[in-house]
């Protein structure tokens, strides 16, 4: 990563933020937005919305880092001219593979979209003066059971290892859950990388990898599983986190009584930038100085209530020189403005791996309390995903991408569980001699959509379906239907599906790879 043309790229000044943090008019102090992003299991650090980043020594800047989304603003198209063009894909429903020889079995799918979540649902509070008040919510997803019947044709029982692919970000409302012949399975749950990519910020042309860019249509699926290699990654057993780090840990911080604008507090040292890179957690803020070895990271909004008061700073390769910790009257950090903040640091030689685990339970503590009582297998794949993200595009990658080269674990921790990927549900299953076995995944698909618009009756949502993409199984017949559609009409589809003539059950051509529907809410 090149620091000089991050900060460079980065734009969006906030007057108020300038004021505070960068008097020195003649330095471009920006802010950097961190996106928000929410992942069912996880939310992101109240308070951390803003991140200001200034390099000294060179060229100063900071600025917006870009949300996720697709980085141009809209999708993809179907070569047909039919058109499934959503600014956010949800991708398709995916059938499900094995692995292994498969000879002398084969399957018949049943793919059903319950559209009863779109039901409304009418809420009720009192605001503060007294007043009643009401508004009607509802679901932008189905429920989605897709069966198969196995056939064995062979003469001996035959065991096979099944994988059910999701195209989807991990959330955990949206795992599915796999049962066989009506007994729920425990599957091993396998992961791919990100299926998208990465884009300049709005108006740049640096090459910058500051903004995600995640899938956008059909064909991006399409040529991910084309060839298999992505399934072959997702099935790779995944390095241990393992590497040495000596992590500094700030805590029991105590903010005497004030008036300051943003009560702050600032650790800041030298380096070697070459031979160390620093992660952290909690931090919101900071200096680096390429030129001068010097860096600077500190904790500000201690004055909130419930304001996490624990900062973790990780180094990688060589230890940090001498360190100063000093509390300041605002983000700015600046002589003049020092505030008798006092703190604990305790120096201790870990892995990289223990940090991580650190840095999620804290993760998770500010969360929605009913969140944070997540089960230990989703809790366990949302580290794996945090520590994939890491090795891919984080700084442990030889090329980290810009969006995630400052380090922050609270960044890599909420954006693993957004980006798009596949996950693959392994299970094994026996099919008897001469019989056959139903095997179901069902989950919540939340649909494409556009982001302007979305209110009931006002634009198109979208779902789609693969009928071959990445399967070694024979599907011998594919049906698709519809449940529970009185709150929907559809727009345009190619299933077949016809509501007013009281066709919600179609038979589809394993020739044509993929369906989809456009349905608008009455």
């Amino acid at each position: 990563m090149t620091s000089e043309a991050l900060f460079a790229a980065l734009g969006g000044v906030s007057e108020t933020w300038i004021e505070e943090a960068a008097p020195e008019e003649e330095l471009p102090r920006l802010r950097w937005i961190r996106p928000t992003l929410i992942a069912a299991a996880l939310c992101l650090v109240a308070g951390l919305g803003l991140f200001c980043f200034s390099l000294m020594g060179g060229r100063a800047g900071g600025g917006g880092v870009p949300g996720s989304g697709t980085a141009n603003g809209g999708g993809g198209t179907e070569e047909s001219g039919e058109g499934y063009a959503y600014m956010s894909y949800a991708g398709p429903v995916l059938p499900m593979t094995a692995l292994g020889d498969t000879d002398g079995i084969t399957a018949e799918r049943s793919v059903n979209w319950d559209f009863s979540l779109y039901a409304p649902e009418t809420h009720s509070y009192t605001d503060p003066q007294g007043q009643e008040h009401s508004y009607t919510t509802h679901e932008n997803a189905a429920l989605v059971t897709d069966s198969y019947i196995l056939h064995n044709d062979t003469d001996e029982d035959r065991t096979v290892t099944l994988l059910y692919p999701s195209a989807e970000s991990i959330r955990s409302d949206a795992l599915p859950t796999l049962t066989a012949a009506g007994e729920t399975l425990e599957p091993r749950i396998h992961f791919g990388s990100f299926a998208g990519g990465f884009a300049d910020a709005v108006g740049d042309e640096g090459g910058l990898r500051l903004n995600l860019r995640m899938p956008e249509a059909w064909e991006d699926y399409a040529a991910l599983l084309a060839d298999g290699s992505y399934l072959a990654d997702a099935l790779r057993e995944k390095p241990e986190l393992d590497q040495p780090v000596i992590l500094y840990r700030i805590y029991d911080i105590e903010v005497p009584p004030n008036d300051a604008t943003n009560p702050t507090l600032q650790i800041d040292f030298t380096l070697d930038f070459d031979r160390t890179k620093i992660l952290t957690y909690n931090s919101n803020g900071g200096t680096n100085d390429l030129e001068n070895g010097y860096m600077a990271r500190h904790i500000g909004g201690l004055d909130r209530a419930g304001a996490q008061r624990e900062m973790l700073l990780a180094v990688l390769g060589e230890d940090i020189g001498d360190y100063t910790l000093q509390g300041y009257r605002n983000g700015g950090c600046e002589p003049g403005e020092e505030l008798a903040i006092t703190a604990r640091v305790e120096r201790t030689e870990s892995t990289l791996s223990a940090v991580l685990h650190r840095a999620q339970d804290l993760f998770l503590e500010i969360g929605d309390p009913e969140q944070r009582l997540l089960n230990e297998p989703y809790k366990a794949l949302c580290y794996d995903l945090a520590a994939e993200l890491l090795r891919t595009y984080g700084v442990l990658s030889e090329d980290p991408a810009e969006r995630y080269g400052i380090g922050m674990l609270e960044d890599v921790l909420s954006e693993a569980m957004v980006l798009r990927r596949v996950l693959y549900l392994e299970a094994e299953v026996t099919v008897p001699a001469r019989g056959s076995l139903t095997v179901s995944a069902s989950y919540l698909k939340h649909a494409s959509y556009d982001f302007y618009g979305t209110g009931r009756g006002q634009t198109t949502q979208g779902y789609d379906l693969a009928t071959r993409l990445g399967t070694s199984l024979v599907l011998t017949e594919q049906r698709a239907s519809l449940s529970e559609t009185e709150q929907i009409e559809i727009v345009e589809n190619n299933f077949g599906f016809d509501l007013p003539a009281g066709v919600s059950t179609v038979t589809l051509d394993p020739a044509v790879e993929h369906y989809w529907m456009k349905i608008r809410v009455k």
